[in-house]
């Protein structure tokens, strides 16, 4: 919407998606027309009006508004997406009010030239002349809104101009040679955290890489011209998505198949503010220091080294277990751990051990109300694996709750399964880390259903603990991901 005196509403989307505002003069058009087609409609040229009146304008600009603010599915979300299934190839419904904007637009523009030529037919050259001129008054003075802003808007360009090509400083460039390295030394770019938006199944993306590192990486690819293993809005298959982010995905997980391939170095990106997770950080354990710039620790990651780094760390897993019976061992858990293998489940595909729960078939679900040990501030990690479905981008996640001694919630956090960074098939590791808060004695998560197949594996560990389960055909899990 723009607008400008933006005082006459409570609430104005200024810039966003879903949002038109189409005007005084519209608005009057189309409320005058409905009056006067009321009115008309009693009279003896209803015919004649029934014919010019462009209903079906009306009906198509209308039915696309209804669409727009979300009906039916605000009813009902799950009743009404299992019998109208061909919505969910659209990915906001918002977008729909750019038809009703056009449609309703151009309808207003007929009508006011149909009026005004019939006035000036019949003689009325003053009042269809009022037509024609008053309108556009009224979208001159609308006009200015967008003029002002779209004016903010190209002082903000200038800004992000100077900002990208750092004007007043130091680049990206200048950086790596006062460090004795160019940008030819490296085969691409890692930031962390790491983000991968694009692909709909999966939205890797911490909150804070939004607002601070998302533009200071993008800045820093752009200056050095170096291609960015993190995806932005890249609309990547979900093949190259599944196998793309598990490089992030700590040293038991599968890495994609370029790091073998490449020849250089990669250019890695830590930030010196946003929390990096243990496993994201086996990448800086391959690599080596360069320097700090523009809110990053900066290094010079090695992919062969991450390879060698990973095969050490499978192989003393591999020792560990292959002298372990049936069962689950924690090394350094000192402040407990939770295991859930839902080997009671009826679910015929299982990822491991003897079962995996179907489908709850309820909106939401408490999966755990685990008592912790009387220990302030331990880093926990929270995992399990949701078996989603091929034919859509529908997935849950948990609210994971962290309660005092009385029941009452400290603090909550969202685990959901977009965020995944490992899978197999269509499986997916859904986890997060997190520091449970001073006074914390529960951790409770409540399971809330937006479309799965299936879940396995439920686990709650310390950071620093090795949880080790080994079933019957010798498959073993390492702090719940697959080993072998």
């Amino acid at each position: 919407m723009f607008k400008k005196n933006e005082s006459f509403f409570s609430q104005l989307g200024s810039w966003a998606e879903g949002y038109v505002y189409v005007g005084i003069v519209v608005m009057l058009t189309c409320i005058v027309a409905f009056g006067r087609g009321i009115i008309l409609r009693f009279k003896k040229d209803g015919a004649r009006l029934t014919e010019n009146s462009f209903a079906i304008w009306l009906f198509i600009a209308f039915g696309l508004l209804i669409i727009a603010m979300g009906y039916p599915f605000t009813w009902n979300d799950h009743w009404v997406l299992n019998h109208f299934s061909f919505f969910k190839q659209f990915r906001s419904l918002g977008r729909f009010s750019w038809g009703f904007y056009y449609i309703i637009t151009v309808y207003t523009v007929v009508m006011l030239h149909k009026w005004y030529k019939g006035n000036i037919e019949k003689g009325r050259p003053v009042l269809g002349y009022a037509i024609l001129i008053v309108p556009y008054l009224f979208w001159s003075w609308e006009a200015m809104g967008f003029v002002n802003f779209m004016h903010t808007r190209a002082d903000e360009g200038a800004k992000n101009y100077n900002y990208f090509f750092d004007k007043e400083g130091n680049n990206w460039l200048q950086f790596l040679q006062e460090h004795n390295h160019n940008a030819a030394d490296y085969a691409c770019m890692v930031a962390l955290p790491y983000f991968h938006l694009g692909s709909e199944k999966l939205w890797v993306c911490d909150e804070k890489v939004y607002g601070d590192e998302l533009p200071s990486t993008v800045k820093a690819s752009y200056q050095l011209q170096l291609p960015m293993i993190n995806v932005l809005l890249a609309r990547t298959s979900w093949s190259q998505t599944f196998e793309q982010v598990r490089l992030v995905a700590g040293p038991l997980a599968q890495k994609p198949p370029y790091l073998q391939k490449s020849s250089k170095p990669f250019l890695l990106l830590c930030s010196s503010s946003a929390s990096i997770d243990p496993d994201s950080r086996c990448l800086v354990a391959a690599s080596d220091i360069v320097g700090d710039f523009g809110g990053y620790h900066v290094y010079t990651c090695y992919p062969g080294r991450l390879l060698a780094n990973d095969k050490k760390y499978k192989d003393s897993m591999l020792a560990i277990s292959n002298s372990m019976n049936v069962a689950d061992t924690c090394i350094n858990c000192d402040a407990g751990y939770y295991i859930d293998h839902m080997d009671n489940g009826t679910l015929k595909n299982v990822f491991w051990g003897k079962g995996a729960a179907a489908d709850f078939n309820k909106y939401d679900t408490v999966m755990l109300a685990y008592d912790i040990k009387n220990t302030d501030s331990v880093q926990y990690e929270f995992s399990t694996w949701i078996l989603l479905n091929n034919i859509d981008y529908s997935s849950p996640h948990f609210d994971l709750s962290m309660l005092d001694s009385a029941g009452n919630v400290i603090s909550t956090i969202t685990v959901a399964t977009s965020h995944s960074v490992d899978n197999k098939d269509m499986w997916f590791r859904t986890s997060a880390y997190f520091i449970a808060p001073p006074l914390c004695r529960k951790i409770s998560s409540k399971f809330i259903n937006w479309g799965y197949l299936g879940m396995d594996e439920l686990q709650l560990r310390p950071a620093n603990a090795t949880v080790i389960s080994k079933y019957k055909d010798s498959t073993v899990l390492v702090n719940n991901h697959r080993l072998k």
